[in-house]
Formats: C-alpha cells, sequence, structure tokens
C-alpha cells in the first residue's frame, strides 16, 4: 500500500504554524467557536493540512489550549520575577490588561467551558500549570520582601491564580479599570496580611 503523503500548505503548512493560526483566532474571536475552515484560511493552507496534523476539532483545541496556558503560566512567571517588588506587582497588574486586550484571558475563559474531554483536561493541565507557577514565582516575591507564607503557599498561589482569572474576564467585558486596579491592590494588601516576616537561619 502507497505511504500517505503530507498534503501541500501555505506559511502555515507546520503543524505549528496551523496552532498559531488557531491562536491567533480564538484571540481575535474570544474564544468563540471557529471551523477547521477558518483556521485552513488563516494558516493560508488547505483544510485538508489541518485534518492532517489534527484529526478532529476538539484535538486542536485542546492543544491551543495547551499552548496559550503554557504561555500564560510563562507570562506571569516573567512579570513576577522583577528585583523589586513593587515592580513584579505592577508588571502584573500590565499583564492582566495585556492578557483583557489582546484576547488571551476570554479565549482561555472560552476554552475552559468546552465541554469536550480532551480540552477539559487540556485546560485542566493548563490551570495547574498556571497555579503551580505564581506559586513558585509568589513564594521568591515574598522572599525579596523578606516575608514568608503564614499558610500553605500553594493555597496562596491557587488564590492568585483564581484572582488573575477573575479579574482578567472583568477586564475583558469591559468593567473599570481603575476599580478594578484598585481591587488588584487590595487583593495585594490581603495576601501580604497572610505572611509574616521572614525568620533568619
Amino acid at each position: 500500500m502507497p505511504k500517505k503523503k503530507q498534503p501541500v500548505g501555505g506559511n502555515g503548512s507546520t503543524k505549528s504554524g496551523i496552532l498559531d493560526a488557531t491562536i491567533r483566532l480564538l484571540r481575535e474571536r474570544r474564544g468563540a467557536d471557529l471551523t477547521m475552515d477558518q483556521v485552513a484560511q488563516a494558516a493560508s493552507c488547505a483544510k485538508g493540512l489541518v485534518h492532517y496534523h489534527f484529526r478532529k476539532k476538539d484535538q486542536l483545541l485542546a492543544a491551543a489550549a495547551g499552548r496559550m496556558w503554557e504561555d500564560r503560566a510563562a507570562a506571569w512567571r516573567r512579570a513576577l520575577d522583577a528585583e523589586d517588588p513593587k515592580a513584579s506587582i505592577g508588571a502584573a497588574w500590565n499583564l492582566l490588561a495585556t492578557d483583557s486586550s489582546t484576547g488571551v484571558a476570554a479565549a482561555c475563559a472560552a476554552l475552559g467551558m468546552r465541554r469536550e474531554e480532551l480540552i477539559v483536561q487540556s485546560v485542566n493541565s493548563g490551570r495547574v500549570a498556571l497555579a503551580r507557577g505564581v506559586t513558585e514565582a509568589l513564594d521568591q516575591l515574598l522572599g525579596r520582601m523578606g516575608r514568608e507564607a503564614t499558610v500553605p503557599i500553594g493555597e496562596l498561589g491557587t488564590l492568585l491564580a483564581a484572582i488573575i482569572e477573575g479579574i482578567g474576564l472583568q477586564l475583558g467585558s469591559g468593567a473599570g479599570q481603575d476599580e478594578l486596579e484598585q481591587a488588584w491592590a487590595a487583593f495585594w494588601v490581603g495576601l501580604l496580611s497572610l505572611t509574616s516576616s521572614r525568620r533568619s537561619g
């Protein structure tokens, strides 16, 4: 039997290019449903090539969700990694605003509402990775402030990850940015109340 040949496509003809185009569409459409035809058009390739790499749409969306959450977790670790703690908190707020304005927060939230098993698994793994990443970054940030958590640091990290999702969604839905920035500052005051001066030695 002859070997199945890979279809030929345009600039987005690689699996990675198709994934990039899918994520771009999800961000532009704020997570609204899309078709394989739309993905093929955005990737400048034949629809058959999309199906070659991703047999079903849920496989494509699960892969897109995995990439988006992985990128998001890495961005949050970078934002919270500034040497100056105040700069870290400011960079984190800027990232919240950026995720909202570029459609990242809305796309991630919409993918989180899907019920297809592959997508649910991918989103759940992404949420765990985000919580783990911000937990590690938060622990290091508190260390730079000479503070340590008085509750398990994992609980504070999970809380921060939930706040990131919640405020991101509100920003994306047009809620007042000034009020939400105040809520962000109040969150940090509350979080710091669950810490104490780090014991030496």
